[in-house]
């Protein structure tokens, strides 16, 4: 059965570059595009590993990541910040939500998988 991926972005050309890439790639997704819609997402069909846009509508990546990571049924779930905010203070609050790992946009995409293969490989011998 394929890894399943819960894409977090607001703006539905990244979005849709995000899901064809993984599905392209093997990996089964899930999308949500503000924060209220990825809680539910999250609970409601528990992916293996979540994108997490950090600018959203309705509620911020931040926000979002540490309500998941303080839900004791869903913090396993690793969470990667996909995000263009670049500045050091930037990556230090997001760090500090409990994000998993930080990436920057614009991503290259053979590393980006590289990362989420990682995240999935540290999970499964947990």
């Amino acid at each position: 059965m394929a890894d399943k991926v819960l894409i977090v972005e607001d703006n539905e050309l990244n979005r849709n570059m995000l899901c064809s890439l993984l599905n392209a790639n093997g990996y089964e997704t899930i999308m949500a595009s503000n924060g209220i819609e990825a809680l539910d997402m999250t609970r409601i069909y528990r992916p293996d590993i979540i994108l997490m846009d950090i600018q959203l509508p309705e509620l911020p990546g931040t926000e979002v990541t540490k309500l998941i990571k303080s839900d004791a049924s869903l913090r396993h779930i690793p969470i990667l910040a996909v995000t263009a905010f670049g500045l050091k203070e930037d990556e230090k609050e997001i760090r500090e939500s409990g994000v998993d790992e930080y990436i920057l946009k614009p991503i290259s995409i053979v590393p980006f998988l590289s990362v989420i293969r990682k995240h999935l490989d540290k999970r499964i011998k947990h």
